[in-house]
């Protein structure tokens, strides 16, 4: 049964749905020319000591938040465009579209997007198991497996951030 979940084809056409869902979020957010001081500290904060670590961890304790049920994936919708209002600290007064651009061509966003979307899929399935009085425990079984999975994917995503940055390249 959990294989069956896990495989269908509506899954993975809403895993890649909410991945540009969230994608879009972020671009609003860079659009929005809104600046949070807050962010930007927590940002340069991230910058200044960069390490594959750091990053992997940050990244995960908001996919953390992503997976509670009913929660997560409302969470997951304004987390994607805050982070885009904490990227404008970066941007600051340059071009905002080719700052956009190089965020939407980075493959260390498409692991992200595929990391966070992957968790809400199961998360919001494990909210309508519950929601129905349906069993948990597949819908459990199934959240943890995406879990594992969407934390290896920010593992890989972190790593290659660190070498981007490193480089100099846009990482983010």
């Amino acid at each position: 049964m959990l294989r069956e979940r896990m495989l269908r084809a509506e899954r993975l056409v809403a895993v890649v749905a909410i991945a540009f869902l969230l994608l879009g979020l972020v671009e609003a957010g860079i659009a929005s020319g809104i600046v949070v001081e807050e962010a930007c500290s927590e940002l340069e904060s991230l910058v200044e000591n960069v390490s594959w670590s750091r990053i992997f961890l940050n990244n995960l304790r908001a996919m953390s938040l992503m997976a509670l049920p009913f929660l997560g994936p409302p969470y997951s919708l304004a987390i994607a465009f805050v982070t885009g209002t904490a990227l404008n600290c970066v941007v600051g007064s340059g071009d905002r579209g080719l700052y956009m651009l190089a965020i939407a061509a980075s493959p260390v966003t498409y692991l992200e997007l595929l990391a966070y979307s992957t968790v809400i899929v199961s998360s919001t399935l494990l909210s309508v198991d519950i929601a129905r009085r349906r069993p948990i425990i597949p819908g459990v079984l199934d959240l943890g497996l995406s879990y594992g999975i969407a934390a290896l994917l920010l593992l890989a995503s972190a790593v290659l951030e660190t070498l981007l940055i490193s480089a100099g390249g846009p990482g983010m």
